[in-house]
């Protein structure tokens, strides 16, 4: 059973009645969601696959619904033209409810090709007083990134249709999950030329506008933390006595596990009171001694230098990116004298939009906004990511030497990270998919010294 507006509702056995009554027929059906009740008044049209019926709903007012056999070779497109006509009632709600000093002037779902208007996009115009506004809806996702389109000709078309009218707005109803894509296009719209608004859909509710300031924002979120498990007294102070008395150093991660690195390479973890140990990390089962694990660091040290001859040494070779970032972490003010260096983490997992995420080093500068740092210890030709603030370090750099360009006032780090890594270029890159948001944001409170290299 078709109605206009109303979602179809199949009469199978048990799931409708249909009994006499005075001047026609009461005919009922309930569905999973809803329940409809029509009194038929007489018949307006009758098929061989179909009956058009008139009927009187609730308060006496009237209408038209249609009998369909299922399996009739029409029926698809019956119901595809019945499930735009209940996306556009669903659109009229909204406005009525959004808009409620605004009156709708037109609402369409049909075809018009003369003017290229789809009739995938339910359509209306809302009229208040001289002024108008082009309000288009988007059913589904997969249909969003051509809804944008549509709409701007759904606009073009309302002013040229009602010249009387001023039509400055669009507004687009997309759905939850193609709202952020929809705003970055957004953005890159003239505001002088059209006035945008944008109401993002959930599966099961009312939309949600969203403001300017939000579009292209990615909601996101940090992956709930483990058990927090504190490293046992002795160990630490092991551990700690080993980091001072060598280039090793200490790092605690996020559930309170403790571990002993040389430029990036682990060489002992602790995690509550156990303990591994070596080159190759292994369980400790026996007391250890800080002349033990000394021997070990001052053995991989050798290797595992800036100045060392054995570059194709796994030791050396090994663990990259730690190294980088390890460098990064001592000398973070140098990056940026703001950041708070006792607010530093590393390797924090978290979500952003419907992705996981994994962020190198997360901090916090002095005024309390967050510091996103991302290490590359090589150049990836596939996912390239904007430099933000320098080119790549040559690998003929030497240690010392700085660059004027890349901070005023402030030279590199002393030690090179083409040199350490073996030639790898440090960059400060960004994920392509968050690249956008991020650099807008970043761009708006940067100094003009900075803006220029962004630019």
């Amino acid at each position: 059973m078709l109605e206009p507006g109303e979602p179809i509702l199949l009469l199978r056995e048990g799931a409708y009645s249909l009994d006499a009554a005075p001047h026609g027929a009461t005919l009922e059906v309930w569905g999973d969601t809803k329940l409809l009740r029509r009194r038929i008044t007489g018949i307006r049209k009758a098929a061989k696959e179909k009956l058009e019926v008139s009927v009187e709903k609730f308060a006496r007012k009237t209408g038209t619904i249609t009998l369909l056999d299922a399996n009739a070779p029409s029926a698809a497109l019956v119901e595809r033209d019945a499930t735009r006509s209940e996306d556009l009632a669903a659109l009229c709600r909204w406005c009525e409810r959004l808009f409620p000093l605004w009156r709708t002037e037109q609402s369409s779902c049909g075809t018009d090709l003369e003017n290229s208007l789809s009739p995938r996009f339910p359509r209306a115009l809302l009229r208040m007083g001289s002024h108008a506004m082009a309000v288009l809806s988007v059913p589904d996702a997969g249909a969003a990134e051509e809804a944008l389109a549509f709409g701007l000709v759904w606009f073009k078309y309302a002013q040229s249709r009602w010249p009387a009218f001023a039509v400055k707005t669009l507004a687009l109803f997309v759905p939850e999950q193609a709202a952020v894509a929809m705003g970055l296009r957004f953005n890159a719209l003239r505001a002088d030329l059209i006035q945008l608004r944008l109401f993002a859909v959930p599966s099961s509710g009312f939309p949600e506008e969203r403001i300017q300031q939000s579009w292209g924002n990615l909601d996101s979120a940090p992956a709930p933390l483990g058990t927090w498990v504190p490293a046992d007294t002795r160990i630490r102070a092991l551990l700690e006595e080993v980091a001072a008395r060598s280039d090793a150093e200490l790092v605690e991660d996020l559930e309170g596990g403790l571990h002993l690195e040389l430029r990036g390479m682990p060489l002992a973890i602790c995690k509550g009171d156990r303990l591994q140990a070596g080159v190759v990390l292994r369980e400790v089962r026996r007391r250890i001694t800080a002349e033990r694990l000394l021997a070990i660091v001052e053995r991989v040290a050798r290797i595992r230098s800036a100045d060392s001859v054995q570059r194709q040494h796994a030791l050396y070779r090994s663990f990259p990116e730690r190294w980088l970032e390890g460098m990064v972490r001592r000398q973070i003010q140098q990056i940026d004298p703001l950041i708070d260096p006792a607010t530093l983490r590393r390797q924090v997992t978290g979500f952003l939009g419907m992705h996981h995420s994994r962020t190198d080093l997360l901090a916090l500068d002095r005024e309390g906004r967050l510091v996103i740092l991302e290490i590359k210890a090589a150049e990836r030709p596939a996912h390239p990511g904007p430099r933000l603030l320098h080119p790549p370090l040559p690998a003929s750099r030497t240690r010392g030497d700085s660059d004027k360009r890349a901070l005023p006032g402030q030279g590199r780090p002393s030690e090179p990270a083409a040199a350490a890594a073996g030639g790898a270029r440090a960059t400060v890159s960004f994920n392509q998919r968050n690249c956008f948001a991020l650099l807008r944001l970043l761009y708006s409170g940067a100094p003009d010294w900075c803006r220029d290299r962004m630019a």
